[in-house]
């Protein structure tokens, strides 16, 4: 739907946001869109199973979609570039995030704090199965959940992989096509699958050197 469709299928939104194409909405009675934000095209917002919140200055570019079936909230100021996907509950983005293209969050106890960078192509899950070797069948064991907490500032490259479980550190910085499978310590660089920490930023102390 059109911006003036919108409006009448979301009742909470602030001044000065606009629409700039097709929008598809459902459950617009519990999204709420703050002032000055900005919807591309072929954006879907989903709220019929929970609360969706954009807040102040977000950008929102085309064909963004953004399902909530829980709690999901886009922190003050943040930006969701072409094709981005958030699905699950209790995903909260803080203050100017900023995601690259073709990023997929989705999950039930996602935390993103403030300024952190995405890559292109960044997939974070916080859901796996269990593996009990006596099932022969894997997709019938039931699914696990556990929290994933992003701290400020932490950038994750490009086609990096964030699984359930782990704390990437204020500062840290995730190198392209990781797979992060344990924390990142604040201000250390991990690489590889499964990235392993390299460096710490602050000292410039690299792993496996000897203390003096």
């Amino acid at each position: 739907m059109m911006g003036f469709l919108v409006r009448a299928e979301i009742p909470v939104i602030g001044s000065g946001s606009k629409f700039f194409g097709r929008v598809t909405i459902s459950g617009g009675e519990n999204i709420r869109i703050g002032r000055n934000v900005n919807v591309g095209e072929r954006v879907v917002l989903s709220a019929r199973g929970g609360i969706l919140a954009i807040d102040d200055g977000c950008i929102l570019l085309n064909g963004v979609e953004i399902e909530s079936s829980g709690t999901i909230r886009i922190g003050l100021g943040s930006t969701l570039n072409n094709d981005v996907a958030i699905k699950g509950a209790g995903i909260y983005f803080g203050e100017k995030v900023w995601v690259a293209r073709n990023c997929i969050v989705e999950g039930t106890d996602v935390q993103i704090a403030d300024r952190v960078i995405f890559g292109p192509f960044v997939h974070v899950n916080d859901g796996t199965h269990r593996i009990d070797p006596r099932t022969s069948e894997i997709l019938m064991e039931p699914g696990e959940f556990k929290s994933i907490r992003i701290g400020e500032n932490a950038w994750i490259g490009s086609g990096a992989m964030i699984l359930g479980g782990v704390t990437i550190g204020p500062g840290a910085i995730v190198g392209a096509r990781s797979v992060v499978t344990k924390d990142v310590p604040a201000f250390c660089v991990a690489v590889g699958n499964p990235a392993k920490v390299i460096k710490n930023r602050l000292t410039g102390e690299k792993e496996g050197d000897e203390k003096q």
